[in-house]
């Protein structure tokens, strides 16, 4: 059963099927919701207004005032979609605002403390009697605002081949934007309310930029796009071989990943009804690659043993230099790096879910092309990078794609098959949730043996299952199949379920061998935090069922979404947090996994799938 939930004010609609929170839809929605605990019930921190209201839990009768039930609010980490449409109204006081940042369930305040600042000047303009320099001039009022002695403030030779025009084409009358005690632009009139920052998670396959007010730390719009990259390698390897291999194929690989970064920050731009020549500031964190490649570093050394990078950051240089389409003075910055296959991305995780700092013990899995690892708490840390592969990403499966309208991305198996597309659109094909639950259902009502194997006819007939259920796993052209959608054929294949045991052995084999390297058991972990935007979307059962976490208990995992593009967010927001990220690295030891003795042992045993029947 297809249902609708349409969240107010922002008229948002989103299909759900029956069983899904509201605060797990709101999470596929892109709303901010305040979940402190996590989405356990503990804090009472999400109330929505449900109308038509279903009926009140234990929780929530404890929890909300008895007016409040009767008018119809509930938790959104409680209330269930049921049998019918509903419409949630989120209030401003369950929301997360301006100097809450949001990491999906958990939140941190955060003082907003921006090297930027802007100043607008009435300068007086010259007479004889006045024989200061232009910059001089300038250079004398903008220190005087920011509170620094004359002689501390910089200038860069382009923006003084620029000060005469700006200066007399505004009268004098100008904003100057500083950061720490560098001048980098100058601008007509009072621009003093127009300052903004992007912060990126640079991915493999996808680039997700967010455009951020950096005087009041609200994000203002948010916009991804497939990492162009990919058209030269689904993998990091086989980009860096491009340009070892060819002449130009760093340059390809830079102006691919600047010109992608560029888009987004136009459309970002465009959606918030902003110029882009008022952001000064832009953040990037990336795998090690990633982040290489994007500086034009040469990466060859990253794909050959003991993978050693060029610098492992932070590297800070001009927009212009980077080539990215925002104000021409503006700089960027790269996210500080551990080792050659564990990055920024992986250290804007670390911050953004406090890991460095917290005394429980706590695993941090960022589930995608490649898989990062960290464990650990204030005590020291360590981290490990598995080769996943594209599939969690929708790549190299039959009907695979992003996740994107059209894409399954949820599968029921009861007496009949039930699935949802994302934004309830026709069906296009499968994104990586809905073929991780589609193999989760079929192991648990025995379709799938635990070897990853399609049953065959005559072991079918043993099943007690519905004809309607059966007569979707057929024989095609293309191998074995389970058929999601017969009228447009869309499918799961044999070899994508091989294409998914490779990617849950390898990220399973990792979390292993750091627990071992760490002396810990799975029942010493606290808490289990999923990142990532395949990660933020997974059912944890399915997870657990297929073998891709260890047996933890259920109630154990959360789900902190993009923690990458949440640790860039912070690091433009904070100096104190960016100082505070370029010390994790320190904090942190690394595991190679393939130098690991018992890995490939490991990895061939967690190839299987447990004992199907696991609820």
């Amino acid at each position: 059963m297809k249902l609708k939930v349409t969240f107010r004010p922002e008229n948002v609609e989103i299909a759900a099927l029956p069983g899904l929170t509201i605060l797990e839809l709101a999470r596929r929605a892109n709303l901010a919701i305040s979940a402190v605990c996590g989405g356990r019930g503990t804090c009472g921190k999400c109330l929505v207004r449900i109308n038509p209201a279903p009926p009140a839990g234990p929780l929530e009768l404890k929890r909300i005032p008895a007016a409040r039930l009767a008018e119809g609010y509930r938790m959104a980490c409680q209330a269930r979609v049921t049998d019918r449409d509903l419409e949630v109204e989120v209030p401003d006081e369950s929301r997360l605002f301006n100097l809450k940042v949001l990491v999906s369930g958990l939140s941190r305040e955060v003082a907003v403390h921006s090297t930027l600042r802007k100043y607008y000047l009435e300068l007086a303009p010259p007479v004889i009697e006045d024989q200061r320099s232009d910059w001089e001039r300038l250079r004398d009022a903008a220190a005087g605002r920011a509170g620094l002695r004359p002689a501390e403030l910089e200038v860069g030779i382009y923006l003084l081949r620029r000060l005469p025009v700006l200066l007399r084409e505004n009268n004098f009358k100008v904003t100057a934007v500083l950061a720490n005690r560098r001048l980098i632009s100058v601008e007509g009139g009072d621009t003093t309310e127009h300052c903004y920052g992007v912060a990126f998670d640079l991915g493999t396959t996808s680039i997700v930029g967010a455009l951020l007010d950096m005087r009041t730390a609200r994000e203002l719009a948010v916009a991804h796009r497939t990492n162009p990259q990919t058209s030269y390698g689904a993998d990091v390897i086989s980009r860096i071989n491009l340009t070892l291999q060819d002449p130009d194929g760093g340059q390809r690989m830079r102006t691919a990943a600047s010109d992608a970064l560029g888009e987004i920050i136009a459309e970002l731009a465009d959606r918030a009804a902003i110029s882009a020549h008022h952001v000064y500031e832009v953040v990037v964190a990336g795998n090690s690659a990633m982040e290489h490649l994007f500086l034009g570093l040469p990466a060859g050394s990253l794909a050959t043993s003991p993978y050693i990078g060029v610098c492992r950051g932070p590297v800070t240089l001009s927009a212009r230099r980077a080539g990215l389409r925002v104000n021409e003075d503006g700089f960027v910055r790269t996210a500080p790096l551990i080792s050659g296959f564990v990055g920024g991305d992986t250290v804007a995780g670390i911050l953004a879910v406090n890991l460095h700092r917290e005394e429980r013990l706590r695993l941090l899995v960022d589930i995608g092309t490649n898989g990062e690892i960290v464990a650990g708490n204030r005590e020291g840390l360590f981290c490990a990078s598995a080769a996943a592969g594209p599939a969690f990403e929708g790549a190299n499966i039959h009907n695979g794609m992003r996740a994107e309208p059209g894409a399954i991305d949820k599968v029921r198996i009861t007496d009949r098959v039930e699935y949802s597309t994302i934004a309830e659109a026709p069906v296009r094909g499968i994104c990586g949730t809905g073929l991780l639950e589609t193999v989760s259902e079929l192991l648990r009502v025995g379709l799938l043996g635990p070897e990853g194997r399609f049953r065959n006819d005559s072991e079918l007939a043993g099943l007690e299952l519905p004809a309607a259920v059966k007569e979707r796993l057929v024989d095609t052209p293309g191998g074995r199949a389970f058929r999601l959608d017969p009228e447009t054929g869309v499918a799961v294949y044999q070899k994508d379920v091989r294409q998914l045991q490779l990617a849950k052995a390898a990220i399973a084999a990792g979390i292993e061998i750091l627990l071992e390297k760490m002396s810990l058991e799975t029942s010493d972990l606290e808490e289990v935090l999923l990142a990532g935007a395949f990660g933020s979307y997974i059912d944890p059962a399915a997870a657990l069922r297929i073998g891709l976490l260890p047996p933890v208990r259920p109630e154990t995992i959360r789900f902190v979404g993009n923690t990458s593009l949440a640790g860039a967010r912070l690091m433009l927001l904070s100096t104190e947090l960016k100082d505070e990220a370029e010390c994790i690295p320190s904090l942190c030891g690394y595991v190679e996994l393939f130098h690991e003795k018992d890995f490939m042992d490991l990895f061939v045993e967690k190839l299987a799938f447990p004992t199907p029947g696991l609820p």
